[in-house]
């Protein structure tokens, strides 16, 4: 991925579906962006007392196995 962090920051949900189906980004790279900016804010805020990083790596490569799952020729997911 070529977005810097930063941008992805600044769009909205809408835009990053659009670069997700389009597979711009995937859906681990907008985790992977907000677990940095966690990093950075988490300390000042206090906000998470526990963050499951490894589970929420899990459930966006899960996103993504599911989704080119279903975007696979119905003959081809029996």
């Amino acid at each position: 991925m070529t977005t810097s962090g930063d941008a992805l920051s600044a769009l909205s949900a809408m835009e990053l579906a659009v670069l997700v189906r389009t597979r711009k980004i995937s859906p681990v790279d907008i985790v992977d962006d907000l677990l940095a900016r966690l990093d950075v804010a988490n300390p000042v805020l206090n906000a998470f007392v526990v963050l499951d990083r490894d589970g929420a790596r899990r459930a966006a490569r899960a996103f993504l196995e599911a989704q080119t799952f279903h975007a696979r020729p119905p003959a081809l997911n029996a």
